[in-house]
This record gives C-alpha cells, sequence and structure tokens, in this order.
C-alpha cells in the first residue's frame, strides 16, 4: 500500500518524519511518498528545489519511504485530485492520501471534491486540539468515503519552526541544509 504526505513542507519537520514512521508502523509493507507542491500553490515559502532537497535529506536513511517532484513541475496548482490519479497512474495502485485532521474538515471544499471523496482513500492525522466529530458532515454527504484515523501526538508544524527558528523541531539533516542554504531567516514566512 501506497500513503501519500501531500503540502508544502515550508520545511519539512520532525512531525513529517514521525508521520511516515506511524504510518510504516501501523500498516504491514507501507510505502511513503512524500509530495511536495510547485511554486505555483498560492503560498508564500522556499522555492520547490529547496523543498525537495530537505525533504530528500530527511528521508534518506528511511526504508520505504522516498520524495516525488510530480507537482513540482506543475506550472499551475491543479489540486490533490490531479495528483492522486496521475501518482496512481505512474505506480500502478492505489494511492492513500494522507491529511491531517485540519485539511480534512475541509475536503468538500477542495476541486473536484466528490470524485476526490469518492474514488481515493484517505489517512486522516488526529493531532492534539483536533476533533473527529467534524468529519460527521462527509460521512453524511459522502457515505461511501474510505478514510482511517491515525492519533499521533504531534505538537511541532512547519509554521512553529519558521516563528522560532528552532533547530530541535527539525531532522539534523535538514537544519544544516537551511543553514547551508541561508533559509528563513531573512522573510517572514507565512502560511
Amino acid at each position: 500500500m501506497i500513503f501519500c504526505l501531500g503540502g508544502a513542507f515550508n520545511p519539512p519537520t520532525l512531525a513529517h518524519k514521525q508521520i511516515a514512521l506511524s504510518i510504516q508502523s501501523a500498516y504491514l509493507n507501507a510505502a511513503v511518498i512524500f509530495l511536495p507542491v510547485s511554486d505555483a500553490y498560492e503560498k508564500s515559502m522556499a522555492s520547490a528545489h529547496h523543498r525537495v532537497a530537505m525533504l530528500e535529506a530527511m528521508v534518506e536513511k528511511m526504508p520505504n519511504v522516498r520524495v516525488d517532484d510530480l507537482e513540482v513541475h506543475d506550472t499551475v496548482y491543479q489540486g490533490a485530485i490531479s495528483a492522486l490519479d496521475r501518482l496512481q497512474a505512474k505506480y500502478g495502485e492505489p494511492i492513500v492520501f494522507v491529511v491531517g485532521m485540519d485539511q480534512a474538515i475541509t475536503l468538500m471544499d477542495w476541486k473536484e471534491a466528490d470524485r476526490l471523496l469518492t474514488t481515493h482513500r484517505f489517512l486522516i492525522i488526529q493531532r492534539p486540539g483536533t476533533s473527529a466529530g467534524t468529519l460527521k458532515e462527509i460521512q453524511a454527504k459522502y457515505p461511501q468515503a474510505i478514510y482511517d484515523i491515525l492519533d499521533l501526538d504531534l505538537a511541532v508544524s512547519s509554521t512553529d519552526y519558521r516563528k522560532t527558528l528552532d533547530p530541535a523541531l527539525l531532522d539534523p539533516s535538514v537544519h544544516t541544509y537551511i543553514q547551508t542554504h541561508h533559509l528563513y531567516q531573512e522573510h517572514s514566512w507565512q502560511d
């Protein structure tokens, strides 16, 4: 089974790494793909080549975990449904899309939500302070939607790093990359 974590990864944190490790612990023989969005995504962030390189450094010694730059080459943001369809065609098997609970509660507002919620499986990461109760709307409108919930105590986020520049929130390889390339010190990165 292939699990896909999409996002900005601006920068990738220990929480992202822990999600991948927890998936592999919970699902036998799981492969994990990190899928960073392109620079066309409407968000202020480090350039895609830096975000890909940081992810590659972080997963270098993680078996069965890889970075796919499929979306990085997009000149227009096409949405999760397009990425999942293309990944499924590329790897020849269903892709389980991993989203945080904060994202899951907005799935009905995403591009092509009807098709997204009826053709793809989801793994929803429940973090402290989020509630699965808000998924009732999705269950009511899309009873065929398939998802699992994985509870993880992840109090780390990319936003936290950008606000504090605390290296303890990052894998050492990501911190080294950031220092080498002088990322995040000169900018006020927004979400």
